[in-house]
């Protein structure tokens, strides 16, 4: 299991949430791969957002979507024997 930030730096299969690319990455050696967003939905807790000068940056390198917040993102697998 890892958790990792869908974050406004970094890799872009992070930078993008690109779910299928992310899955890609652990190749056949791997099953069972599920993935649980976590503070994607923030309620009750307060949403986390970048900083604006973040946004424009990543703007002029990639489309994103708006509003741009972060998350966790909770991947669990399993090694195939």
């Amino acid at each position: 299991m890892v958790t990792v930030p869908i974050h406004s730096h970094g890799d872009k299969l992070f930078v993008v949430a690109d779910y299928a690319g992310i899955r890609r990455c652990f190749g056949d050696g791997w099953a069972d791969v599920e993935f649980e967003d976590w503070r994607r939905d923030p309620t009750p807790l307060p949403p986390s957002f970048p900083q604006e000068w973040e946004i424009e940056e990543l703007r002029k390198m990639i489309p994103l979507p708006t509003p741009v917040n972060d998350w966790l993102l909770e991947i669990r697998a399993r090694k195939k024997l």
